[in-house]
């Protein structure tokens, strides 16, 4: 089964008000603190909320990993195989747990400190289908549809991201 995921972030450096920075760095950052899941039937994204004494903590959606062994998870600087440390299905989330094989590499993203609303700038860490990571950035239009197809898990962001 295929399975697209796009993981919804804020970008903490679009909320800082009076602090000025490029595009590109605020995707950048984004770029390198996200990587790729990969499982058994499919892939999706997550990203690095949390590193501590050798281990990188990783937010990706529930679905993504089922409750899949093995998940490997691989970004543009660090790889590794990840374990699933708590899941919450009627949340679609799920935080695994990686001891990545460089870890000075790793990078974090600030999770934001409100709920989204529409109308805010939003930018998509995205591995879907089994591409490459892409980020990508807009305003949410509205609150998020899900739809599934057949076996295809289709994600409306709505107009923006």
């Amino acid at each position: 089964m295929h399975k697209l995921l796009l993981t919804i972030l804020i970008a903490a450096s679009l909320m800082l008000g009076p602090i000025v920075v490029s595009a590109n760095t605020v995707i950048e950052h984004v770029r390198s603190a996200s990587c790729r899941v990969t499982v058994s039937d499919g892939s999706g994204s997550a990203s690095v909320v949390r590193r501590s004494n050798g281990f990188a903590f990783v937010l990706t959606c529930a679905h993504v990993v089922d409750n899949e062994r093995p998940i490997y998870l691989d970004s543009i600087a660090w790889g590794g195989e990840a374990t699933i440390l708590r899941r919450d299905v009627d949340m679609d989330l799920a935080l695994l747990v990686c001891k990545p094989d460089k870890y000075d590499n790793v990078k974090t993203l600030k999770l934001a400190d409100k709920e989204l609303e529409v109308g805010d700038n939003v930018l998509a860490a995205c591995a879907p289908l089994g591409i490459p990571l892409i980020v990508i950035h807009g305003k949410l239009a509205r609150e998020r549809v899900s739809l599934v197809l057949g076996e295809m898990m289709v994600l409306d962001l709505a107009g923006g991201a």
